[in-house]
Order: C-alpha cells, then structure tokens, then sequence
C-alpha cells in the first residue's frame, strides 16, 4: 500500500500543535507510516514585535524544525497557487484554524470559510477542516 499524501493548512499555535500531532504520528509509528505530509500550508511572515521584524507563524516553525516543505502564497485564489496545490497531489488536506482569530468576528470566520473552499476545490480521497470556536469548543467538519 502506498502512503496518502497530505497537505497541511493553518498558521496560529492552535494548528501547530495539530502539526505536531500529525509528525509524531507519522514518526512514531516504528514501521513506514500509512502517510506522509508533503506540504505545509501557512500564513506569509508578518511584522511583530516593536522592532516589526518579520515573524514567522507557529505552523511554519514546527513545520521547519521537521524539515517539511512550507508554502506561504499571499491568496489560494490565484490560479498559480491553485496549480501548486494540484501538483502536490494531495490525497489528503487538511486545515486547523480558529475561526475567531484575528479580529474576532464574522468576518474572520468568513475570511477562513473563503480560504477552505480555495483549499478544499481541488479534488483528493479526503478533505477535513478542524475548526476551533472560542465559545462552542471544537467542530470537525468533511469537506
């Protein structure tokens, strides 16, 4: 059997510890894992800190110390991102977010809604967003 191909999205700490979760599996299974992520999905850096330097995400610090590809397009709306994607073939993709993150409205949870249905577009064996809601706790959701 040959191993699912997955593809990562998400950016705050919330996803990195999903990151983790998924490298210790795929790491710590003793035999060859059934998959492995060939891709990791992040926010582009951004200025933090007084000094504004360029910060990268939680995502994309885990996903460097493991030695995992990062992909930090601006938009996956474009048609460049959108073939990036299609040539990772994906089996699996998955997206952690918070939908409250950031400005902490509807809107941001409609910004995410935009970016998963640019992600999820793509055909693969499966699709599935982990979502996680400040009030409601966490919902799991097949795409």
């Amino acid at each position: 059997m040959s191993q699912l191909r997955v593809c990562f999205a998400g950016t705050p700490e919330f996803a990195a510890a999903h990151l983790r979760a998924l490298i210790a599996a795929q790491q710590g299974s003793g035999t060859q894992a059934p998959f492995e992520v060939v891709a990791v999905y992040t926010q582009p850096d951004r200025p933090a800190g007084r000094g504004k330097k360029l910060s990268p995400s939680p995502v994309k610090q885990v996903a460097l110390e493991a030695e995992l590809p990062v992909l930090q397009p601006v938009s996956l709306r474009s048609e460049e991102a959108q073939s990036e994607l299609a040539s990772l073939e994906c089996d699996v993709r998955l997206l952690a977010a918070d939908l409250l993150a950031g400005l902490g409205t509807a809107v941001s949870g409609a910004l995410y809604i935009f970016v998963a249905i640019a992600y999820f577009r793509l055909p693969s064996h499966a699709s599935l967003a982990l979502l996680f809601y400040f009030l409601a706790g966490f919902l799991c959701m097949p795409l």
